[in-house]
C-alpha cells in the first residue's frame, strides 16, 4: 500500500513538474488551478503513505467486521482509522455523535449535502455503503477517543467564546452552546464540535450561508448573520474546546 502511494506521489510530481513549466510558459488559469489541486492531493498521498506505514505498526482497531477494509482504506487517507484527522480539510470524526453520523454518511450517498467538500471528496466513496456498514462506521467513530486539536488563534479565541455562550443578539444569532451543548460535546441532532478544526469549520458555515446544506434546518439561517470574522473567531474557540 505505501509503495502505490509512493508511486503516485511520483507520477503527481511529474505532472506537477510539466504544469509549472506551462505555467513559466504564460500558462492560462486553467493551468495554475490544476497545479493547485495537485499539491493538495501530493500532500494528503504524502500524509497518507506515512500513516499506512505507521498503521502497519500499530494493533488493529476493534473487529467490526465488514467495515475493517473501508476504515483502512477511504477512511484512512483522510480521516485516519481513528477518526482524528490531523488534517484542517477533513472533519474530525472521533466521539463524533452516532446518529449524526450515520445522517451525514446518508446525505453523501444520497447527494442531498451539496456542498463542494460532500461531492469532491465524500460521493464516492458513500455511493457503495449499505445502510448498515454506515451504522457499523458511525458506531464505530463515535467510540473513539478524541485526541486534543492545537489551541486555536489566541487573538481570535476571546470573542469566539462570547460568541458561543451569548451569540450576537444584536444580529439576532443565537448562542452556539443552545444546541452543541456546554462544552461543544453536541447530541443526537447537533454535532459534536470540541476539537474540531477552525479551517473545517469556516469552510461548513461557508456552505450554510450558501444553502449547501440542507439537512440542517436551522444552521443556514443563523450562518448567514455571522460576519467573516465572527466565524473565524467561534471557530477558533471551537477548535481549542476538548
Amino acid at each position: 500500500m505505501a509503495l502505490k502511494l509512493l508511486t503516485l506521489e511520483l507520477i503527481l510530481a511529474l505532472n506537477l513538474l510539466k504544469l509549472e513549466l506551462i505555467i513559466a510558459k504564460g500558462g492560462d488559469m486553467k493551468s495554475r488551478t490544476i497545479t493547485f489541486r495537485l499539491i493538495i492531493l501530493l500532500v494528503i498521498l504524502n500524509f497518507a503513505r506515512l500513516a499506512v506505514a505507521s498503521t502497519a505498526q500499530s494493533d488493529p482497531p476493534p473487529n467490526f467486521g465488514p467495515i475493517q477494509p473501508i476504515l483502512y482504506g477511504e477512511c484512512l487517507l483522510c480521516h485516519d482509522h481513528s477518526g482524528n484527522s490531523t488534517s484542517p480539510i477533513f472533519p474530525r470524526l472521533a466521539g463524533q455523535n452516532e446518529l449524526y453520523l450515520e445522517k451525514e454518511l446518508k446525505a453523501f450517498r444520497e447527494h442531498t449535502r451539496r456542498d463542494p467538500d460532500a461531492f469532491g471528496y465524500m460521493y464516492g466513496p458513500a455511493s457503495s455503503l449499505s445502510d448498515g456498514k454506515i451504522h457499523l462506521l458511525a458506531e464505530y467513530f463515535s467510540e473513539q477517543t478524541p485526541t486534543p486539536n492545537s489551541p486555536g488563534n489566541p487573538d481570535r479565541v476571546k470573542n469566539g467564546e462570547v460568541i458561543f455562550k451569548n451569540g450576537v443578539p444584536a444580529n439576532g444569532v443565537p448562542p452556539c452552546y443552545a444546541c452543541h451543548g456546554d462544552s461543544a460535546q453536541g447530541n443526537d441532532f447537533a454535532p459534536r464540535l470540541a476539537g474540531q478544526s477552525a479551517g473545517y469549520i469556516v469552510r461548513q458555515l461557508e456552505a450554510f450561508k450558501r444553502n449547501e446544506r440542507k439537512e440542517a434546518a436551522t444552521m443556514p439561517i443563523v450562518a448567514s448573520k455571522l460576519t467573516a470574522d465572527e466565524e473565524r473567531d467561534v471557530a477558533n474557540y471551537l477548535q481549542g474546546l476538548k
